[in-house]
C-alpha cells in the first residue's frame, strides 16, 4: 500500500486502503461481523471493488468470510502474534539502519511531522486517528528501503501485528501526551545518524507498544 498521493488508485485499491484503516483504526475486529453490503454502504463504493479487496485481504490471512456469518477479521493464535512480532521488528530495524545511514532530509522530516501529528491525536484523545498515523509513520520507514515488495509484506506483517491489540494502556498513553513520546524519540534516534542507535530505538519502540498491549486482552 503505497503512501505517494501521486499515485492514482484503482476502485480496489481505495476499497483496500479504506478496509486496511478500519482494521488498523479497530473499527474492524474480529468480534464484529460486516456483510458485503454494509460495507459497500459504510464506504460509499459499490460491492465490486470491496469484494475484490475482501478477496485480497482474505489471501493474506487477515479476514475470514463465512457463509451466514459475514465477514469478519480473524483471531490470530499466540505463536502467529508472536512470529508477526519477530520479522515486522527485523524488517524495520534494517529500514530504520538505512534511513540512520543515508539521513534523507525530506523522510526525515515526514517522519518528525507524523511523530508530533500523533502525539496531538493522542492528546485530544482521538486514538484511531492517531494509530493510522502511527500506522503511516512506520510505513515511510519501510519505504526507504526502496523496495516495493518489502513494502507489500510489511503492509500485510503490520496489519496483522494489529488486529489482537486493544486500546492503548493508560499509563504509556500518559507518557505519550506529557513526555517525550516514543514515536519522537525514535524519529530522533534514526536523526541521529548512528545505525546501531536506529536499531535500538526500533526495537525498544514496538517492544514498548507490544508489552503494553499485551498487559491486558483486547476490546
Amino acid at each position: 500500500m503505497s503512501t505517494n498521493p501521486a499515485v492514482k488508485k484503482t476502485k480496489s485499491q481505495q476499497a483496500h486502503a479504506l478496509l486496511r484503516t478500519m482494521i488498523i483504526s479497530g473499527e474492524f475486529r474480529p468480534e464484529n461481523n460486516w456483510s458485503l453490503r454494509k460495507l459497500a454502504a459504510k464506504l460509499k463504493m459499490s460491492v465490486v471493488p470491496i469484494t475484490e479487496s475482501l478477496r485480497r485481504l482474505e489471501q493474506e490471512g487477515i479476514i475470514e468470510v463465512r457463509p451466514q456469518r459475514g465477514i469478519s477479521v480473524r483471531i490470530l493464535s499466540p505463536q502467529e502474534l508472536q512470529e508477526l512480532k519477530l520479522i515486522r521488528e527485523g524488517l524495520e530495524v534494517q529500514a530504520a539502519r538505512i534511513l540512520a545511514i543515508y539521513q534523507p532530509k525530506a523522510k526525515i522530516k515526514k517522519l518528525r511531522i507524523k511523530a508530533q501529528k500523533i502525539q496531538a491525536l493522542l492528546k485530544k484523545k482521538k486514538t484511531k486517528e492517531a494509530a493510522c498515523v502511527d500506522f503511516e509513520l512506520h510505513q515511510e520507514i519501510i519505504e526507504a528501503a526502496n523496495c516495493p515488495q518489502l513494502t507489500d509484506r510489511y503492509d500485510q506483517l503490520a496489519t496483522l501485528s494489529m488486529i489482537s491489540t486493544g486500546s492503548w494502556d493508560p499509563a504509556w498513553l500518559n507518557q505519550e501526551i506529557q513526555g517525550h513520546s516514543n514515536h519522537m524519540l525514535l524519529v530522533e534516534a534514526i536523526e541521529s545518524g548512528d545505525p546501531e542507535k536506529a536499531d535500538r530505538a526500533v526495537r525498544n519502540h514496538l517492544r514498548s507498544v507490544a508489552n503494553q498491549f499485551d498487559k491486558k486482552p483486547a476490546n
